[in-house]
């Protein structure tokens, strides 16, 4: 039998199908939608709790976000930079001589919903961690007194934190920017 014969009534049976648009079109995702996401996301894999910063720089490239490498001319150390699609998203991750680091920039999500994001990942990751708050000043949306939050290790005076601020300012001030980073007291 000749497979000509073979395709030809399943190329009929699909020739007389009607298919059925969908009803409701899909969403289409605003830049501070996709930077949400993309924070999220970005959030997991940099404060995930692996074994070292080549698991971290692997989930970044294995969640194809776009990698740039610049050499710190100081020491051996790099800094690996990862882009989310049109730079919603922004992490950078240190590794080499000095303590490592982790950090996630946006442009589109402020300090209050940046720290629900660490409030929700840190717990789950560092059970043992405390909560810190930093206050600052109000909200210009809100009117409300704006939180940062902060994570620190209880036993280590040296040990590794997480913290969230504006991208802007370096200050717990809601401007519509945020950073999220781990690293290590020193």
């Amino acid at each position: 039998m000749r497979l000509s014969s073979l395709l030809f009534p399943l190329s009929a049976m699909i020739s007389g199908m009607i298919f059925a648009a969908p009803q409701i079109p899909a969403r289409t995702l605003t830049f501070e939608d996709a930077a949400r996401i993309n924070l999220q996301e970005a959030a997991e894999i940099c404060f995930a709790p692996v074994a070292s910063n080549d698991e971290i720089i692997e989930g970044f490239r294995a969640a194809g976000f776009i990698e740039t490498v610049r050499n710190d001319p100081r020491n051996t150390g790099k800094t690996y930079t990862f882009s989310a699609p049109s730079e919603t998203v922004v992490a950078e991750v240190y590794s080499g001589d000095r303590p490592d680091r982790c950090a996630v920039a946006t442009r589109a999500v402020g300090v209050q919903e940046a720290s629900a994001i660490l409030d929700a990942l840190v717990p789950g990751f560092y059970p043992e961690f405390i909560r810190k708050l930093t206050r600052g000043g109000l909200s210009v949306v809100t009117g409300e007194q704006i939180s940062c939050v902060n994570f620190e290790d209880p036993d280590n005076p040296i040990g590794r934190y997480f913290s969230t601020r504006s991208a802007l300012t370096d200050a717990c001030v809601d401007d519509g920017t945020s950073i999220l980073f781990s690293a290590y007291r020193s």
